[in-house]
């Protein structure tokens, strides 16, 4: 029972972003991964990984990720974590350029059933993200504070040889801390997964990125290519 009303929420919040594609234009990124997972005990492992988005059709404008985290399992299919996220977001303004640094230390709980041969990863997370500024090229010592909170379920489905479809669907939700709306964003991704060997993967397809700005709700559909190496 539990199972299946599990899965009834996963389809649910997989599709939700999938029947509302606005008629924005495209904003394509390269999204490029780098991992590693250390098995420290049968139960308890360490991961580090490096994110980098380059989006194509803004000049010298790119997003990079820092992830450091601990795992500890819970029986089969439950864990529980937590760790250290640095984020920087680089803008073209002008001639010069915007730097916004972001610390986020992180919390998370994952529940990864599976159906047959589709494996599903749920997962639930908390940021403390604290945001800086950077005014005349110097980073403004006074931070800002915001709560969010993420939920995102997916699944993989093996097709042929080596390859299979990744589907997901993250909502995220902002705390009360900054003068924003409840409602952060919602991504929507589709994903052609190759396994080119058993460290190297890559990929191709699309996120419908939906974001609640100040001046309302924008779609930003975007289509994407990764490549991973895990050591």
């Amino acid at each position: 029972m539990l199972l299946k009303k599990l899965t009834s929420t996963c389809t649910i919040l997989l599709f939700t972003a999938l029947t509302s594609l606005g008629q924005n234009k495209s904003q394509p990124m390269v999204w490029m991964e780098a991992w590693g997972k250390v098995n420290i005990s049968e139960k308890v492992s360490a991961l580090a990984l490096i994110h980098h988005r380059i989006f194509l059709d803004k000049d010298q404008t790119y997003q990079d990720i820092y992830w450091l985290s601990g795992d500890y399992k819970f029986g089969k299919n439950v864990s529980i974590g937590g760790g250290l996220m640095y984020f920087t977001y680089h803008k073209a303004v002008g001639e010069g350029f915007e730097f916004v640094p972001e610390t986020r230390p992180f919390q998370y709980i994952i529940y990864r059933p599976s159906i047959g041969k589709v494996k599903f990863r749920i997962r639930a997370m908390v940021e403390e993200r604290y945001m800086s500024d950077v005014v005349n090229n110097e980073i403004d010592p006074l931070e800002r504070f915001n709560m969010r909170y993420r939920f995102r379920v997916r699944a993989n489905i093996p097709l042929v040889n080596k390859f299979s479809l990744e589907l997901s669907n993250e909502l995220l939700f902002n705390g009360q801390q900054l003068e924003a709306e409840v409602f952060g964003q919602n991504r929507a991704r589709g994903l052609v997964c190759y396994k080119v060997t058993e460290k190297i993967g890559v990929s191709a397809g699309y996120l419908q990125w939906t974001v609640n700005t100040s001046k309302g709700i924008e779609q930003r559909p975007s289509a994407f290519f990764g490549a991973n190496y895990k050591f």
